[in-house]
């Protein structure tokens, strides 16, 4: 029983792990997402900067409630960005950083998120 429990643990961890790398080409994810580094920076070694990006959810209370509890740090807008929001959605624009994968690994996971773009501010 003992072995049994072990071998389902050590799946379970490689399961994790195999679902992250998974995710990393995900088709909701626009942009070279394999650049980014551990800390979520992207670049050369003596220049890396974040990466921001945007997507768009519809205009309830909830859903952004949902995206603050996956990354506080996500701006929000009524503006259409890059991405072409409707006036029904707003525009959210986070910045990646040491827990890009597991907030990455959530936003994917919402229906109501269809894709996410680099944003490029000009």
């Amino acid at each position: 029983m003992k072995y049994y429990l072990l071998i389902l643990i050590a799946f379970s961890i490689l399961s994790c792990h195999q679902k992250l790398d998974q995710f990393e080409s995900h088709p909701k994810i626009n942009f070279d997402f394999s650049a980014l580094d551990d800390k979520g920076l992207m670049g050369p070694q003596n220049g890396k900067v974040a990466v921001s990006y945007e997507f768009c959810i519809p205009k309830k209370d909830q859903y952004k409630n949902e995206i603050k509890a996956i990354d506080a740090s996500v701006q929000f807008s009524k503006s259409r960005g890059r991405i072409g929001c409707s006036k029904n959605e707003y525009l959210c624009i986070g910045t990646t950083g040491k827990e890009y994968k597991k907030v990455f690994s959530e936003l994917v996971k919402k229906e109501y998120i269809k894709r996410i773009d680099q944003t490029f501010f000009e």
